[in-house]
């Protein structure tokens, strides 16, 4: 039986601010991570 409650898939605001470092070459600020929190969520609906 599956578990629903199971996570599939976690990214961490560390996972981020490397992916941020890799591309921008600096990490990104509160507000910017703030803006990217929303707009993954955006793609993962509840």
């Amino acid at each position: 039986m599956i578990d629903n409650d199971q996570i599939i898939y976690s990214i961490s605001i560390e996972d981020v601010q490397t992916v941020s470092e890799e591309l921008f070459g600096r990490p990104l600020t509160e507000a910017e991570l703030k803006i990217a929190e929303d707009k993954i969520g955006d793609y993962i609906s509840n």
